[in-house]
């Protein structure tokens, strides 16, 4: 396998217009958290239509948490400290762009939280909730980050995929009838919420891999992919991310197996 030159492409990615899945939900049209919202305030909470735009959860914190410091510092004007609270996240909530495959388990949070009447345990559901939406939208922004990929990779030439999960990382794994690869990283930091992405290609001589990465980059650009910050460098055919190391010194030593695995353990989530 030739590896003369090849590019490496480093991505930290702040918005996704991405299709959701079908079985992906809005918070904002969630029937059931708009039902709650209502009973709590005695108005009807429309539900709100919008784009089907993905955030990642770094960019939802910060208006989540002024939202509901708004809301409740207006509220305890009018009601008890607990109650305002309770009402505060549940608007907010239910006027947020936060995306989930599953509402159950905030909803099962939320209920708690309303049958309590201590204000500090009212506040640890709180808590529990905000960490529930931020880990949901997550894996939800990540997986359909790691679609776009994929649909891209394709779109470029590369017919051979695997798409492999690795704790917070997903990884893809593309190969063209050349037996070139594309490789690519999506990290979810747990810590601040941001979503990294990262993409090599392997086997690449001369401009063709700048042509290649250039060509993946409009068809990212064509699925709505916005990206905060953005570095491309050349690599001089070492491989520089950890797994496309093990993945070509794998490869290099079973040179008569046919298709791509894994030179570790990982969880085969879907494949092509």
């Amino acid at each position: 396998m030739s590896t003369n030159r090849q590019l490496k492409r480093i991505k930290c990615c702040g918005e996704a217009t991405i299709n959701l899945k079908d079985t992906s939900l809005k918070l904002n049209q969630s029937a059931k958290l708009h039902e709650i919202a209502t009973s709590l305030t005695g108005k009807e909470n429309m539900l709100q239509t919008n784009n089907e735009s993905i955030q990642a959860s770094s960019e939802i914190r910060a208006n989540l948490k002024t939202n509901f410091q708004t809301l409740a510092q207006k509220l305890e004007l009018l009601t008890d400290k607990g109650n305002a609270l309770k009402t505060a996240l549940v608007q907010s909530l239910a006027s947020s762009s936060i995306t989930l495959s599953d509402e159950q388990p905030l909803l099962a949070t939320i209920d708690k939280m309303l049958k309590s009447n201590n204000v500090l345990d009212i506040k640890k559901h709180i808590m529990d909730a905000v960490m529930i939406v931020e880990e949901g939208n997550n894996r939800v922004f990540a997986s359909s980050l790691l679609a776009a990929h994929k649909n891209s990779s394709i779109k470029a030439g590369f017919s051979k995929i695997q798409t492999l999960q690795d704790g917070n990382t997903l990884r893809l794994i593309a190969e063209n009838d050349k037996q070139q690869l594309l490789i690519s990283e999506i990290t979810v930091d747990t810590n601040s919420a941001a979503v990294h992405a990262e993409t090599e290609t392997i086997g690449f001589e001369g401009k063709e891999c700048e042509k290649t990465i250039e060509k993946f980059d409009e068809y990212l650009k064509e699925a709505g992919i916005i990206a905060t910050h953005c570095d491309k460098k050349p690599t001089e055919g070492q491989p520089v991310m950890q797994f496309a190391k093990q993945l070509v010194n794998y490869k290099s030593k079973t040179p008569s197996k046919t298709g791509l695995k894994s030179p570790t353990k990982k969880q085969n989530i879907n494949r092509h």
